[in-house]
């Protein structure tokens, strides 16, 4: 036996969300928005530090004992004077040219010529490893980012103790590395053609024996 109803079927009850759910709901998305727009900013940022060339210059800090003279007790002898040394270090730090997003480069300063490799930069963190040519000893750099724009941090090595350090990080395009064009007026009548070539790209490279050098694509040239 079936049963009819002489009654229509009543509509199915949806829910509607209140004023203050949807409210809700649309800030969230928002905030999944900015983050990901935010994400996506951070991620160009440091693709965009990888590829950049930065001039590096600053000082390092160092407890040193120098000889002198000292006049104690009325006679002059010689005598081990300890003292702060404050050392200038300068250089340029690039993409290297064996690896996509790696950074190496070279330094200078009055203790030699050195290679710069495991970079690793960040907004607001700087860190590398500093090794001086023919030293088999690593010293190990680490900044912070200050509020002015220098970078303040330390440095720590097997042979050269710890101490503290500063350092100014300069971008700096590729053609600043490059020779200038005879149109910007260098004032030198004897270069021939030497402002006529374009040297091609920058990069730095590792050689046969470990040295970073800089090459030219175009050329192949190093210096």
């Amino acid at each position: 036996m079936v049963a009819f109803s002489i009654f229509p079927p009543l509509p199915k009850f949806q829910a509607r969300p209140a004023p203050r759910a949807i409210s809700l709901i649309a800030s969230r998305r928002a905030r999944a928005a900015l983050t990901d727009n935010r994400s996506a900013a951070m991620i160009q940022a440091a693709y965009r530090r990888r590829r950049q060339m930065y001039l590096i210059q600053g000082f390092f800090f160092q407890e040193r004992p120098s000889l002198g003279l000292s006049a104690l007790g009325g006679d002059l002898h010689a005598v081990f004077l300890h003292g702060l040394v404050r050392s200038l270090f300068s250089g340029v730090i690039g993409p290297d040219n064996c690896g996509e997003g790696i950074l190496v480069g070279r330094l200078v300063d009055p203790l030699g010529e050195s290679i710069v490799d495991d970079v690793h930069l960040t907004e607001t963190a700087l860190t590398f490893n500093k090794k001086y040519d023919g030293r088999p000893d690593v010293v190990r750099y680490a900044f912070t980012k200050q509020a002015d724009g220098t970078w303040v941090g330390t440095y720590d090595g097997e042979e050269t103790g710890n101490g503290f350090a500063r350092c100014i990080l300069v971008p700096v395009s590729e053609e600043f590395l490059r020779m200038p064009s005879r149109a910007v007026g260098t004032g030198c009548a004897s270069c021939g053609n030497l402002f006529d070539d374009d040297p091609g790209d920058v990069r730095f490279v590792k050689s046969g024996r470990g040295a970073i050098v800089e090459v030219t694509q175009q050329a192949g040239l190093s210096r």
